[in-house]
């Protein structure tokens, strides 16, 4: 049966927990049957999953921060691009992963040969990167991947400016007092690697590490600073990275139109998913789609207890 990565990871990390238990306990039973000892475990198997581990943990944090819906997701998206770009140049060589990487790495250029411009403003209206620190991270993914984003960076240039002068003339008018911050610097990869590099100036920008500094100073407060980048952040910062969301809060009707209410009109099954997900809102469970009975028949699963005999199975 086909298992997905992520399934993968999460039993092989928590299995690392465990390692001396596994290992006692599975060598004890192949030595019972009379197993051949190469089929033994060993701490180099274990060493094998920390690899697996430490290279799928990048891919997993991907997809946990940027399907977020308490939080700006659109400027996560090319910091995780540079951080998966990094992880597979560094095991290209690797005896383990090696193959693996350059199926990956070909996908991924699919993929990111090509960066959206949606990525790119979303990267540039962030005060801790701006336009020169988008180029920063575009050169260090090319270097990575293999892939010259030059005549990109060019267009997107040009793309920010046009839309730029578009906001400009309707709400350049408006004049808002300039408010001050205080100014903090964020520690992970990618702003090391911007400053490292040296081509990233932190000026007077608001340089905060918590989920809601995009908020905070594009339109958390009536006194931000620049009131046309504002409504331009405003909309960019509020288009989600990942439908997966969107998917969960929908795929609820099943449980909404059953045999006992299958008469619903569409627009009553619409108002019934909406008031749940609002609901979730309110308890900031959206991103928890949780089956009652799926957690019921965990619950009743008795894996320790060798007493259990599988009671209710066919």
């Amino acid at each position: 049966m086909p298992v997905r990565w992520n399934s993968t990871y999460l039993m092989l990390q928590n299995c690392l927990e465990y390692d001396t238990t596994i290992t006692s306990f599975y060598n004890m039973k192949l030595t019972e049957t009379g197993q051949l000892s190469p089929k033994l475990l060993t701490t180099d198997d274990w060493y094998v999953v920390k690899i697996f581990v430490q290279f799928f943990k990048i891919f997993y944090n991907a997809t946990v921060t940027l399907p977020g819906v308490y939080y700006p997701t659109s400027s996560k998206a090319i910091h995780q691009i540079v951080k998966m770009s990094e992880l597979l140049n560094s095991y290209r060589e690797d005896e383990h992963l090696g193959a693996a990487v350059v199926v990956m790495e070909t996908k991924l250029k699919k993929y990111w040969a090509n960066i959206p411009l949606f990525y790119a403003l979303s990267a540039i209206i962030d005060p801790r990167v701006k336009l020169s620190g988008l180029e920063v991270l575009l050169e260090f993914i090319g270097i990575n991947l293999s892939i010259d984003y030059s005549e990109q960076i060019t267009d997107i240039r040009t793309k920010l400016f046009e839309i730029f002068r578009i906001y400009e003339t309707k709400f350049g008018n408006i004049y808002i007092p300039q408010s001050t911050r205080p100014e903090t610097e964020p520690k992970q990869t990618s702003w090391s690697l911007l400053k490292r590099r040296k081509k990233r100036q932190f000026s007077n920008s608001v340089l905060l590490k918590t989920r809601k500094s995009l908020i905070c100073c594009y339109g958390g407060r009536p006194t931000y600073r620049y009131p046309v980048l504002s409504h331009l952040a405003r909309d960019v910062l509020v288009i989600p990275v990942s439908t997966v969301s969107s998917e969960q809060a929908f795929s609820t009707s099943g449980r909404i139109i059953e045999p006992r209410r299958n008469c619903l009109s569409p627009k009553m099954v619409e108002v019934l998913t909406c008031l749940r997900d609002w609901e979730h809102a309110k308890k900031r469970l959206q991103n928890l789609t949780v089956d009652k009975e799926i957690n019921l028949n965990f619950d009743n699963l008795y894996i320790d207890d060798p007493s259990y005999s599988g009671q209710g199975q066919n």
